[in-house]
């Protein structure tokens, strides 16, 4: 609930829950129910920029996830080590995660994490420059989403990828589309620069001002672009 009510914002309450809701599945005994623990807790610790901690629980969730045989448990805990990863700007690991979150994931036809990993493949793209790449990557993230019976909250993993290709190639209105997503309450926020920013675009469009609008996007992407983790939200970008 405080998650969704925060856009993933997590506040000290709601890391103390995470911790006491650890503890008393510790002291259950089921392998199982810790796992989760150790990942919500290292859920908790990634979105507030903790990294170090988080990757800490989320690799003993994963351990107990290989002992218990749970592929679903294990592609979530893949799939936001890769985030993890990519908040610490570390390349090779995401695209490490990547690969073996695809093949779990998809014999499980999980969908939020499939998408997940193709937007984390956008990115590792537009980390080194490789624009023809971004887009199929980010496209199909965003279609296997769309399949989903709820909204995904982090559709930022493909959809910053997708608004710089799309500035690039000078397809304004694209990229705006994807920026009123980003803006949409059901996704997390972004950081305070960038979601100005983005903001900022929108209205000046609106308004019939399409070079500040194009400059204010710009603006937006040279935020994330400055960041070693190239737009994960946690504070400052």
């Amino acid at each position: 609930m405080a998650y969704r009510r925060d856009r993933y914002a997590v506040d000290e309450d709601t890391l103390g829950n995470c911790r006491a809701a650890l503890t008393a599945w510790e002291a259950s005994g089921q392998s199982s129910e810790v796992s989760v623990g150790h990942f919500n807790l290292g859920f908790a610790h990634l979105w507030r920029g903790e990294l170090a901690a988080a990757e800490e629980h989320m690799h003993a969730a994963l351990a107990l996830t290989e002992r218990t045989g749970d592929v679903v448990h294990r592609s979530r805990c893949l799939t936001y080590l890769a985030i993890a990863a990519r908040k610490g700007g570390r390349v090779d690991d995401v695209r490490r995660y990547v690969s073996r979150v695809l093949p779990v994931a998809s014999a499980g036809q999980m969908l939020e994490y499939i998408g997940t990993a193709r937007g984390n493949l956008a990115w590792i793209a537009w980390r080194s420059g490789d624009i023809a790449e971004v887009v199929p990557n980010g496209r199909a993230a965003v279609e296997v989403w769309q399949k989903l019976p709820i909204i995904y909250a982090f559709q930022w993993t493909a959809l910053v990828p997708l608004v710089a290709a799309a500035v690039r190639s000078g397809e304004i209105e694209t990229a705006l589309g994807y920026v009123r997503t980003l803006l949409a309450p059901s996704q997390q926020r972004l950081p305070t620069e960038i979601d100005v920013a983005l903001a900022d675009g929108v209205r000046l469009w609106d308004d019939g001002e399409h070079d500040r609008a194009r400059a204010a996007i710009d603006r937006a992407l040279g935020y994330a672009s400055d960041s070693a983790d190239a737009c994960v939200p946690a504070g400052r970008c």
